[in-house]
């Protein structure tokens, strides 16, 4: 009971600043990447009202003190129309169905907080007047407010009706976006990739470290660094780590009801070309680094190490290639090589190894590929790799087609 009298006087006196002030205008910076983050509608219920507000607040300041800078979609198309780029960790916010209830809850909050926010609403409900959603009236005031991008999509505003279609956003005649199928589960966007725009459902449940946990896990790479893993609201996440932080080896094992256990790192996403130099102090059935890895699993270049041997896959589709099958001398459980794939080649060594260039087969890439790691045995829950240390250089920018 305290809590809950607390939490509703938090909010009570959680005033807002006059609308008068203009929301924070980050300066670019030459990006060509922003997150978007599908914010949770706020509850009916008047308590869970004030909790929804309350955790609104938190995570706003927990992505301030990340150093994601919010934004608009028109600002972040008027900016990339000009040739200007974005800010770094720049963050769209959306809500979608904004309903009226979630404004009144929000809009003091994002207010104090000078945040801008993408107000997405359904097109009939505002024509029939439904009060649920905000009037035009209403909106029109969002608008000249500069807080507010407003957009409709929903059934009925467009023709046909379609799932595409209903998946479009119209915000005016020179801003339109459509989400992209599997929307909800991917907060990164590049420049190169518009035509359906991603988006990462937040929980209501998520706490500051859950939600900048998730949002580091999408981080493009830059420059020399670690491949890592965190757990986030009980799944396991690959993060990569910038090498100037201290960082501990992680270890990778099948769970006890299947025989492989696979991991990506999402900030790898258009990793064409990169050396990469692996150990491991120990690894029981098979290991396997895949880089280039599209969204089918089977696609990309694989190294596949295991106890007396290191091959070497080329996989498209269903399609595999063995381009070289290397002994291990002496065989051993533990694990060290160096990787580099550039353009055509792939070359590995190490200290059991020969030193091995192999030529790959020309293969369309997506501009998609990233690195994966995964531990096979035919035992379940037999293969696991302990203290694995990877340490990661692009050797070209990320491409994003």
């Amino acid at each position: 009971m305290v809590a809950g009298v607390a939490v509703l006087l938090w909010v009570s006196f959680f005033h807002a600043v006059p609308p008068s002030a203009p929301p924070l205008s980050p300066h670019s910076a030459g990006y060509d990447w922003y997150l978007v983050l599908h914010l949770p509608e706020t509850p009916n219920d008047p308590y869970q009202a004030a909790v929804a507000g309350r955790n609104l607040h938190i995570w706003l300041t927990a992505l301030k003190r990340g150093g994601y800078q919010p934004l608009l979609f028109s600002d972040a198309q008027s900016r990339l129309s000009r040739g200007l780029g974005l800010p770094q960790r720049a963050v769209v916010l959306v809500y979608d169905p904004g309903f009226h209830r979630t404004f009144d809850t929000v809009s003091p909050i994002l207010l104090n907080h000078r945040v801008p926010v993408v107000w997405v609403t359904n097109h009939t409900a505002v024509l029939r007047g439904d009060r649920h959603y905000m009037n035009r009236r209403e909106m029109r005031r969002m608008l000249q407010s500069g807080y507010w991008d407003i957009g409709f999509s929903g059934d009925g505003f467009w023709s046909q009706g379609t799932p595409e279609e209903r998946r479009q956003v119209q915000f005016n005649p020179a801003l339109r976006l459509s989400w992209a199928p599997e929307t909800g589960r991917q907060a990164i966007n590049w420049l190169s990739a518009l035509n359906a725009v991603h988006r990462l459902d937040i929980g209501s449940r998520w706490t500051a470290e859950d939600l900048l946990d998730r949002l580091a896990t999408e981080l493009p790479l830059q420059g020399t660094s670690r491949l890592g893993l965190r757990m986030i609201r009980g799944r396991l996440w690959g993060i990569i780590i910038p090498s100037a932080q201290e960082a501990s080896a992680f270890s990778l094992q099948t769970p006890l009801t299947g025989t492989s256990r696979t991991l990506y790192w999402l900030g790898t996403q258009g990793l064409q070309d990169a050396r990469l130099e692996l150990q491991a102090s120990s690894f029981f059935g098979q290991f396997f680094l895949w880089l280039r890895s599209g969204d089918n699993r089977q696609d990309g270049v694989g190294i596949g190490f295991s106890r007396e041997e290191v091959f070497l896959d080329q996989r498209t589709g269903s399609k595999r290639h063995r381009l070289a099958v290397l002994p291990r001398k002496p065989a051993g459980n533990t694990l060290q090589a160096t990787v580099t794939l550039s353009g055509q080649e792939l070359q590995i060594s190490g200290p059991d190894l020969p030193t091995t260039t192999v030529s790959l087969s020309p293969a369309p890439t997506t501009g998609r590929g990233l690195v994966r790691i995964a531990v096979y045995d035919h035992v379940r829950g037999a293969a696991r790799a302990e203290d694995v240390n990877v340490i990661l250089t692009p050797l070209t920018p990320l491409e994003h087609r």
